[in-house]
């Protein structure tokens, strides 16, 4: 029994390691480009209320 639990947790932090190891990274490599803001909710609601078209912006807002 005292193996089996030594086994078991073994094996639980090799994959925690490996999980580790092949992880990717979440974060930005640098400022947004020009033009790849998001829509305001205004202007989403602009654009179903009456069809006017939005125009994304320079930035994110």
């Amino acid at each position: 029994m005292k193996m089996l639990t030594v086994a078991i947790l073994s094996l639980i932090l090799t994959a925690c390691a490996a999980g580790l190891a092949v992880a990717g990274n979440i974060d930005s490599t640098g400022a947004p480009s020009s033009g790849s803001g998001m829509y305001t909710l205004s202007q989403f609601y602009d654009y179903v209320n009456s069809g006017t078209a939005a125009t994304i912006p320079g930035s994110f807002q």
